[in-house]
Parts: C-alpha cells; structure tokens; sequence
C-alpha cells in the first residue's frame, strides 16, 4: 500500500517552468450544448412528481465541448465534470489544444454524487451518438468507443463511482477507457473505496502536496491504494511538490481558495504552472493508454522517471499493454 510518495523530476517537458509545447498544436473553438436525461428528474423535489413532467423537465446538463480546430485525424474524448462555481476553461482549451475532446460540464448540488458519476455516463453517451449523427458538431470528431471520464474537486470521485452495481444501466450503454481523478476528496459512506476496488479501466489519479483541504494522505492516496489493477492495465498515481488542487482551476477566488485560507494553505505552485503541468500528462496519458500510442506512452513513463528535482512525485503499478505498446515497468515507492 501506497502511504507516501517519492519525488522525481519533471526535467523534459519544462522550459523556464512552463511545459512545452502549451499551448499545443491546434487552435480550439467552444460550443456550448444541453443535454436532457429523461430518465431523471432535474432536481430531488421534482423526483415525486408524475411521469409526464419528468419527461418534460428532465435533468439537464449544461456541457461546454473544446474542439481542436482543423484536427485531420479523429480525436479522443474526455467528459469532465468539475466543481461549480469554479470553472476550468484554461485547463479544458489546454488539453484539446493538444488534440483531445474535452466536454466538461459543473456540479452543483454536491449531496448527491452518483448523479455525478450518472451524469458522465450519460454525457459520454450523448458525445457518442452525436459523433455519429451528421447533423452534429461534433459529427466524426472523435474516434469511436474512445473516452476518458475525468472529475475535479467533489465531483473527482465521480470517474471511480460509474464503476457501481447501482450505475450498471447506465455503465451497460458506454465504453469507458480510462478515468482521471483530479484531486479526489475520500468518502467512504459513498462507498468510494468499494467502488475503486471493482473499477478495472485503466486510471490516473492526482494529488496536491500542499492541499491542506483534502490532504494526500487521506485522500488521493487511499483512492489510489483502493483501485483495482488487474484486469485493469495501468494505474497511476502523480503527487505535483508545492501545489493546490485548488491552482488548478480558472478562479483567482472560489470556494476552494476560501476553504484554504480558513486551514492555512501554504504558498503554493501557481495556475499558471500547475494547469500546463498537469495538462501535459493528461494529454500523453490519454494518447498513450486510450489511443495504443507507444511513443506517447513512453514520454509519459519517462517524464515520471526523469532525474530527481522538484515538480512532481509518482507511484505506478501496471500490466503488460499489448504487443504494440511499451510495456511499462511496475514501480513501487515507499510501500
């Protein structure tokens, strides 16, 4: 079991501390879309009320898809779910910029999780048939059946919770090949660790050092600990030195900053820094594990091994990929 992490560098990707290549190689345009989940009342209170209204007023997501622009090759999908009233604009325009899908989408009302996790389910399946619909945007942007679901926040253990008997309906209608949890806060009346220990996609999951609102110890880690991993491929664990989760977001002032200065962050790595850190692996990770991309698979092992310096710490444990990939070593720090 994972109870701390060891600091490696991330020597190759950073030029004057700024990851290069960010912004990446494609412009990236926004549309902004609703998708309605008749199956579901929009709100607890409209949940007594008759058939006909739920259909009428059923749950809407309000979801902001970032497009590469002029992209000759289909694109992998990301739905991410983030905590309101944040917003992620910079990290989501960062990430499709290299050529990724991004539809993120806020969560509002944060008693009631599995909605969360039922909301990415659903999304992925709404960017999947509109992906084969030629009347879409989004017509034959993204390479079928590939999709990562990703959380930030309250909504970061979201990605693990699809992985529940109670989600299987939904679960039974999309292809999940991975989940990234940004910063996931432990839960366990949520059965959070129950469910981490049935998921088997291949994930990626991130802690801050200095998060003092969530601290590693007692979230990101156990969540990372409590993850399957066979038959699951891969799981990653990536600990960024001197950060907040918060940073990571767009908001100079947000309910995570005030919550940290009520337990008193220490000074922390700045967005500006943290958003193109964390994009960078995202974006290798996703080609690498979700698009079969040896070369990218390796720039994300070797980045994590790099010499030993200041930015990041790491914990990785992983089966054989296939023949066509690189075949990372397992790594096992401070068990």
């Amino acid at each position: 079991m994972v109870t701390a992490v060891a600091i490696v560098a991330w020597a190759a990707g950073l030029i004057g501390g700024v990851l290069a290549g960010y912004p990446g190689t494609y412009s990236v345009s926004n549309v902004s879309v609703v998708f309605s989940d008749i199956a579901r009342c929009r709100t607890w209170p409209q949940c007594t009320q008759a058939l006909e209204y739920r259909i009428k007023f059923g749950r809407q997501v309000a979801v902001n898809v970032y497009l590469p622009v002029a992209k000759p090759t289909p694109s992998p999908l990301i739905v991410f779910a983030y905590e309101s009233p944040d917003t992620v604009a910079l990290l989501a325009t960062m990430v499709a910029s290299s050529g990724v899908v991004v539809a993120a989408f806020p969560v509002y009302d944060l008693n009631h999780p599995w909605d969360f996790a039922k909301d990415l389910l659903f999304v992925t399946g709404e960017m999947q048939a509109e992906n084969v619909a030629p009347s879409s945007p989004f017509y034959n942007s993204m390479v079928p059946s590939v999709s990562a679901l990703m959380g930030q926040g309250s909504a970061a253990s979201a990605p693990i919770l699809t992985s529940l008997t109670q989600l299987t309906a939904y679960r039974s209608k999309v292809h999940v090949s991975g989940i990234i949890a940004l910063f996931p806060q432990m839960s366990t009346r949520l059965g959070l660790l129950a469910a981490a220990a049935a998921s088997t996609p291949p994930a990626l999951v991130f802690g801050a050092q200095n998060d003092c609102v969530y601290p590693t110890q007692g979230n990101a880690l156990p969540v990372y600990n409590a993850l399957q991993r066979s038959p699951a491929a891969c799981k990653t664990y990536v600990e960024i030195i001197g950060a907040s989760s918060c940073n990571v977001t767009d908001a100079l002032v947000s309910d995570c900053h005030a919550n940290e200065i009520q337990c008193g962050a220490a000074g922390s790595m700045p967005g500006s820094l943290l958003r193109p850190l964390v994009g960078g692996l995202i974006t290798s990770w996703v080609a690498g594990i979700l698009q079969n991309n040896a070369t990218e698979w390796s720039r994300f092992n070797s980045v994590l091994r790099a010499q030993t310096g200041t930015r990041l710490g790491y914990v990785q444990s992983c089966e054989p990929l296939g023949a066509s990939q690189a075949v990372p070593l397992s790594v096992a720090l401070h068990e």
